[in-house]
C-alpha cells in the first residue's frame, strides 16, 4: 500500500467510502468525495500522484455534495453520516460516457443536504444513477435518481449497499449490476429489471422481488 498525494499534500477523503476509478483514452481518473464531502475528480500522474481536476457539478452548476446536514438528524440518531458512498463510474445507458452509480446509506444526500437522495425519499432505495451530460473528460451529471425494481420503489435497508456495474450474464440490452446489502447477500439485477421511472407503488415484500428473505422493516 501506497499513500497518495496531489501537489505535495496527502489525499484524504471522508470515510468508508469507495472512490470510483476510471481509464479513458489513456488517461486514468479517480472520482471521490473529499475531506468537504464534496465530489472531487483526480488525474493519476504517477503510482502515488495525482493532478486536481476540481469538484463536479452538476448540470445547474452546482457542487455535489453527500452529506445530511446535522439539523435533520433526529436526537436519538445523531452519529455520523458523512461518507459510506460506494461509488463507480460505468455507461449504464450504452451512450458512450461514463456514468455515476452510487450505492449510499439511509441518511445520505446527494447532492445536496437538503433535498438529496436518498434521505429525502422515506421510500429509502439507497442505489442511485447519476447520468453524465458533459463527456469522458468533462463530468457534468444530471440530478440523481433512484435505481427502481420493475417500476417499484423499495428499501435495502440502513447501512450503506455496494452497486457494481457487471458484464456477467446476458448483457445484450446494457450491463448488468451487483449490490451486496447489509444482510450479507450480493444481489444480482438484470439491465432491464432495473428502470428510473416509477409507478408509484411501493415495494415492501422483499422476498418476492430481490430474494432477500430478510424484511427491513421501516427506518
Amino acid at each position: 500500500a501506497q499513500d497518495m498525494y496531489v501537489d505535495g499534500v496527502q489525499l484524504y477523503g471522508v470515510w468508508r467510502q469507495r472512490p470510483a476509478l476510471a481509464r479513458v483514452d489513456g488517461r486514468t481518473y479517480l472520482m471521490m468525495f473529499d475531506t468537504e464531502e464534496r465530489l472531487h475528480l483526480y488525474e493519476r500522474s504517477g503510482n502515488s500522484t495525482l493532478i486536481d481536476r476540481g469538484v463536479i457539478r452538476l448540470t445547474d452548476g452546482s457542487i455535489i455534495t453527500g452529506y445530511l446536514d446535522p439539523s435533520l438528524i433526529a436526537a436519538d440518531r445523531n452519529y455520523g453520516v458523512n461518507g459510506r458512498k460506494k461509488l463507480e463510474l460505468a455507461d449504464w445507458n450504452g451512450d458512450g460516457k461514463l456514468d455515476l452509480v452510487i450505492g449510499s446509506c439511509r441518511q445520505g444526500s446527494v447532492p445536496n443536504p437538503f433535498t438529496g437522495l436518498p434521505n429525502s425519499d422515506a421510500r429509502g432505495l439507497q442505489v442511485i444513477w447519476l447520468e453524465n451530460k458533459g463527456d469522458n473528460h468533462n463530468f457534468v451529471f444530471r440530478w440523481p435518481r433512484r435505481m427502481m425494481f420493475r417500476g417499484k420503489h423499495y428499501n435495502l435497508g440502513a447501512h450503506e449497499n455496494s452497486a457494481c456495474v457487471c458484464t456477467l450474464g446476458d448483457c445484450s440490452d446494457g450491463p448488468n449490476m451487483l449490490v451486496g446489502v447489509e444482510c450479507g447477500k450480493i444481489v444480482f439485477y438484470q439491465h432491464d429489471d432495473l428502470t428510473w421511472e416509477s409507478d408509484g407503488t411501493i415495494e415492501t415484500d422483499f422476498s418476492i422481488t430481490t430474494g432477500i428473505e430478510h424484511d427491513y422493516g421501516l427506518y
